[in-house]
This record gives structure tokens, C-alpha cells and sequence, in this order.
């Protein structure tokens, strides 16, 4: 009941306008589509633009009297119904949700058969009754284009008919609920990818809620369409990648925190989280064929072990994939593909505190620089830092620019940012000699370490030397003065700033910062008191 509460209270707070962004910006355009637009006359043409062009700019208002214009001009025109629709979507942009109801219902009476715009009309219909909270009305209209075998394979309907679906599960109807969202996951793959998204995600989510694989695969992998011809597509190993893919996916997203409400701080909540991620990952597991039929082993393994090094944590789980990965990457005979892979293992099992089959992975790699360079990375992570440093150097000794200038950069890094030992930092800033970035660390390592003077100093240098990086170099030195305390100097920076750099992105803040210091800027920049 509480992750039911939940996705309700979504509803409640707009879900349901949202559903329409998304259908109307991706999958749904309201402009008048070309064949339709070339049957109509030289004159029609004219006044349609002139309506289109208003609705585009974003007056609703004026849309909606020059397509009423159109209507008498033309009522004879084989796109009167777009027209009316049209009329009542500007009337809705505007907020006259009223009228445009009024103006929804006069299509879907008088113009029900054609489609094109009947369809959008009973979307919109629904929409705005929403948005007057009449959610009865709302879901009615969203029922009826769910159910009308005319209008519930128009895009739109992809966004009502998850809402609809919703709403079964908000009140306890499971079965419509489920109904629903397959019918959005079967239906709008192909014309509305965002609602099939979002269709899909409630099903996975509700699935594993209920430790339900079987019903999952049904559900995703199993059902019937003519359309997607998906009973033969069930048996294809590229298509069983994608979906168990997708499904992974949102498994992923949906443990680490509260998800749903289904988990609380209690050790009650906690031993059904850890139940049903090894019920998830008993069903991963058991994935691994159709990988291996679709020529992806390596998919397979990155996802169980990221699982068991992220999520679940079992000791014998993860100790029994780690063991098949590595025996299975010792026979690749690309051994750069093989020592990415390597590098990706050692990364997981390190973040999951497993350094000795982290180290193993490392061991098996024949580039030994990336791999003493991954070495470091496990001793920081430790946190031996004497050691850690030893490395890089190490590392930085070994013959490869690249991987020596990457060393060398994280060992000021190190130094700065984690041992504060900043003049040991400002050193090999000074050493790496790529100005203006290792000037920027230097400035920074001079102000932390409490010499403003040597600050101001290098920001002086980098304005005068670095164009594209002055206004920067220039707001900062306001902030530091301004950090300190001494508003003279930090007006005066400020002030200097807007005078010398009036379009830059920095002139703004500087603009607000000096309102807020109370200075009346009609008077003009002044110098730097530097």
C-alpha cells in the first residue's frame, strides 16, 4: 500500500501534464502534416500560416481568434476539424481551459471519425479536465481512448493509457493496472518510445516488487503482437540482450535508496531489500545463455558483477563470477579488449573493498602501466597514501608520456586536495607547465594555504595573459576580497570587471553582488586598487 500511495501522490502533483510534454514533444507534433497542407488552397495556406505562426510564437490568444477566423472563412475546407481542434489547443495554451473543453467536444461530436485530430481532441479533453481537477471526468476520457479501437493506437494515446493504468494501481485494481501497461509496452514501441519507457519501468518495477520473474518475461518478452511479430522475436538472443538490458537498467535504479516506499530504515526493511535482490539476482544469473547466444559474454559478467559489487554484496556470488570472468577473458585473444575489461573488473571489485581479486584482475593485464597506474587507484582507495604516491611516481618513471602526465597531475592533485601540502603541489603544478590550467590549481593551492597576495598574483597573471580566461580571472579576485572582508576591493574588482568586460558571463553576478553591496553603478567602473 505505500508504494501504491506513492506513485498516487505523483499523479497528484502533475504527472499527468507531464505524460503530455513528453508525447506531444517527441512522438506527437501539432503542425498540419504536409499532404494535408498541400490540398489546401493558395488562400487557406495563407491563413493557416498566419494562425500557426502566432501558436508557435506563443500567442495563444491571437491563435485562437485567426484560426476562428479561418473556420469562417473556409468551412468548407477538408481540414476544418484540424482547424477546430487547433482552435480549442490554443484556447487550452491560454489557459481557457473551459473553452477549450467546449471546443474539444464540438470535434470529437461532429468530426469523431477522422482521427487525426478527433484523437488529439480526446487526449487534450482529458488533459484539461485534469487540469480543472475534475480527475473523474479525466480518467473517463482517458478510458475511452484506451478502449476505442479508432483512437487508442494514435501516439497520444500512449500517455492516457499509462495514466489509466496508474490509476488501477493506485486504487488496488492489479489486473487492469497490468493490462494497461502491457498494452503501451506492446503497442507504441515504434511510435511512442518515452510512454513505453515509462510503461515499461511501472511493470519491471511491480514485477520485481512481487519476486514475479516469470510473470516479467511475459509481460516483456513474451506476449503476443501481430505487429512486432513478437512471439519470434522472444526467441532472438539479440533482442532477450536488449530487454534483460532494460530490465538490469531499472533494477539498478530502483534498490540503492527507499524505492517506492517498499523499504524503510528498520532491519525488517533491510532483510527485504537483501531478499529481493538476491531473488533479482537469481534471475540475472540465470540470463547468462541468451547473452552468451547473442555473442556478449562480457555484458553478461559486467552486469552481475557491477550488481554484486554495487547492490547486493554476496561474498560466494561474487567470488564465483569474478572466477568465470576472469578465465573467460584469459582466452580472448585481443588483449587490449581483454585488458579494458580487466581494468573494468578491477574497478567494481575495488569500489566493493574486494582488492584481492581487484589486484588478480591486474595481475592478468599486459599493459603494465595502466595497470600499476590501477594499482595506485587501490592504494588511494585504501588509503595509504605514502604508498599511493610512491606509485604514481612510479608510474610517471615508466617510459609513457601519457600515462606519466596523467600521474603526474594526480599526484598535485593529491597533494592539494587531499594531504594539503601545498607547496609541494605548487611545485609540480609549476612543473606541468600547462598554463592556463595548472595556473588556476596554483591560485587555488595559494589561497588555501592562506597567501592571498601569491593568489591575486597568478589570477593577475592568467588576465593578462589568458584573454578567453580574464573576466574569470577577474571575478575571482572580487570573491576573494570579498571572502575576506574587504568590500573596498572587492567593490573595486567588481566595478573594474564591468567595465572591461561588459558581455562576459561573470558580469552578471558581479552586477547582482555590487546591488547588493548597495553601490549605484551609474557612476561607472573604477581601476583596480591593484
Amino acid at each position: 500500500m505505500e508504494m501504491k500511495k506513492l506513485w498516487m501522490c505523483l499523479i497528484a502533483l502533475g504527472a499527468v501534464s507531464l505524460f503530455a510534454q513528453s508525447a506531444t514533444a517527441q512522438q506527437w507534433r501539432w503542425q498540419l502534416d504536409p499532404p494535408r497542407y498541400a490540398k489546401m488552397s493558395v488562400f487557406e495556406r495563407g491563413q493557416y500560416d498566419k494562425s500557426a505562426k502566432l501558436f508557435e510564437t506563443g500567442d495563444f490568444l491571437a491563435a485562437a481568434s485567426e484560426f476562428e477566423k479561418f473556420k469562417a472563412q473556409y468551412p468548407d475546407s477538408s481540414n476544418i476539424s484540424y482547424i477546430l481542434f487547433m482552435q480549442g489547443l490554443s484556447q487550452h495554451s491560454a489557459k481557457n481551459r473551459n473553452k477549450a473543453i467546449k471546443i474539444y467536444n464540438e470535434v470529437l461530436d461532429y468530426f469523431g471519425d477522422s482521427i487525426a485530430d478527433a484523437a488529439p481532441a480526446l487526449y487534450y479533453l482529458g488533459q484539461a479536465q485534469f487540469e480543472n481537477g475534475e480527475t473523474t471526468s479525466g480518467m473517463k476520457s482517458f478510458q475511452e481512448m484506451a478502449d476505442d479501437e479508432d483512437y487508442r493506437n494514435h501516439p497520444l494515446a500512449a500517455g492516457a493509457i499509462r495514466t489509466l493504468a496508474d490509476n488501477y494501481f493506485n486504487n488496488t485494481d492489479d489486473a487492469s493496472a497490468l493490462k494497461y501497461w502491457k498494452q503501451v509496452v506492446r503497442d507504441f514501441e515504434t511510435t511512442n518510445g518515452e510512454e513505453t519507457r515509462k510503461a515499461r519501468n511501472q511493470l519491471v518495477w511491480y514485477y520485481i516488487g512481487k519476486r514475479d520473474y516469470v510473470g516479467m518475461d511475459d509481460a516483456l518478452i513474451k506476449y503476443e503482437s501481430s505487429t512486432l511479430n513478437q512471439a519470434e522475436r522472444a526467441e532472438t538472443p539479440a533482442f532477450r540482450r536488449a530487454i534483460y538490458d532494460i530490465i538490469d537498467d531499472i533494477a539498478w535504479h530502483a534498490f540503492p535508496g527507499n524505492w517506492a516506499n517498499r523499504y524503510g530504515a528498520t532491519n525488517t526493511d533491510n532483510q527485504k531489500r537483501s531478499e529481493d535482490m538476491a531473488a533479482y539476482y537469481k534471475y540475472l544469473e540465470a540470463t547468462k545463455p541468451w547473452w552468451e547466444k547473442a555473442n556478449d559474454p562480457w555484458g553478461y559478467y559486467e552486469h552481475t558483477i557491477r550488481f554484486l559489487c554495487y547492490r547486493w554484496g554476496d561474498k560466494e556470488s561474487k567470488e564465483k563470477q569474478t572466477t568465470d570472468a576472469t578465465e573467460w577473458l584469459k582466452t580472448l585473444p585481443d588483449k587490449a579488449q581483454a585488458d579494458a575489461r580487466l581494468s573494468r573488473l578491477c574497478e567494481m571489485l575495488r569500489d566493493a573493498r574486494t582488492y584481492d581479486r581487484a589486484r588478480y584482475c591486474l595481475s592478468l593485464m599486459t599493459d603494465r602501466i595502466a595497470a600499476a597506474y590501477r594499482e595506485y587507484e587501490i592504494l588511494a582507495h585504501e588509503g595509504k597514501w605514502t604508498e599511493a604516491l610512491a606509485q604514481l611516481q612510479a608510474v610517471e618513471a615508466g617510459g609513457n608520456v601519457e600515462w606519466a602526465t596523467r600521474a603526474l597531475g594526480e599526484r598535485a592533485r593529491v597533494y592539494k586536495d587531499v594531504l594539503a601540502q601545498f607547496d609541494n603541489a605548487i611545485k609540480l603544478y609549476q612543473q606541468m607547465n600547462n598554463p592556463p590550467h595548472n595556473l588556476w590549481a596554483i591560485q587555488e593551492c595559494y589561497k588555501r594555504w592562506g597567501n592571498m597576495d601569491q593568489a591575486i598574483s597568478t589570477l593577475n597573471e592568467i588576465e593578462n595573459s589568458f584573454p578567453d580566461q580574464a573576466s574569470r580571472a577577474a571575478f575571482q579576485k572580487g570573491a576573494y576580497y570579498n571572502e575576506a572582508g574587504d568590500d573596498k576591493r572587492a567593490i573595486a574588482a567588481w566595478k573594474r570587471l564591468l567595465q572591461l568586460y561588459p558581455k562576459a558571463p561573470e558580469s552578471s553576478p558581479a552586477e547582482n553582488l555590487l546591488e547588493q553591496k548597495g553601490v549605484d553603478l551609474r557612476g561607472g567602473g573604477v581601476g583596480d586598487t591593484d
